[in-house]
């Protein structure tokens, strides 16, 4: 009895959902391969390394400010696009060994993106708001990150220094 009833939810669902490739995601659109997966993770993964050049510096200028943002903005994009990627790869097959893998990595990446920007809130608080909003209407491109910024820095008050 059993037996038959496994045999005919078998023979009703047919090939998993894994075997059949118009179930799959499709991931080429973010990534045409692993091994591009991996090479733009280690382009990611250097540039997070990179941009411990902005700690310290970060309110000096419009145009420093600006850079750091879009490079924080940039790599953060690229970080949600690997992280789909992963994530996706492994939903399809949980069993596969490189899917675990690349999953990790991008966890990695995601914590790495946090210690290297851990800098940005407290710079821009220290910064105070007359600093920024100065910073702001010296550059039209700093508006992109009004919000970001305004986040932050309406926080001063609850935030230790």
């Amino acid at each position: 009895m059993i037996k038959s009833f496994a045999l005919s939810l078998a023979l009703a669902f047919g090939a998993s959902a894994a075997e059949r490739a118009e179930d799959r995601w499709a991931l080429a659109d973010l990534y045409p391969s692993v091994q591009a997966y991996r090479e733009d993770a280690a382009r990611l993964q250097a540039e997070l390394e990179s941009f411990g050049a902005c700690r310290g510096h970060l309110a000096e200028s419009a145009a420093r400010l600006k850079s750091c943002l879009e490079r924080y903005s940039s790599f953060s994009k690229r970080l949600a696009r690997l992280d789909v990627y992963a994530s996706q790869l492994l939903a399809e097959d949980t069993g596969v060994a490189e899917s675990l893998e690349l999953n990790e990595q991008a966890r990695r990446l995601r914590s790495d993106r946090e210690q290297a920007s851990a800098f940005l809130r407290p710079e821009l608080l220290r910064a105070g708001r007359a600093r920024i909003d100065k910073l702001v209407a010296e550059d039209a491109g700093l508006r992109a990150y009004r919000h970001y910024l305004d986040d932050i820095l309406r926080m001063a008050p609850h935030t230790l220094d």
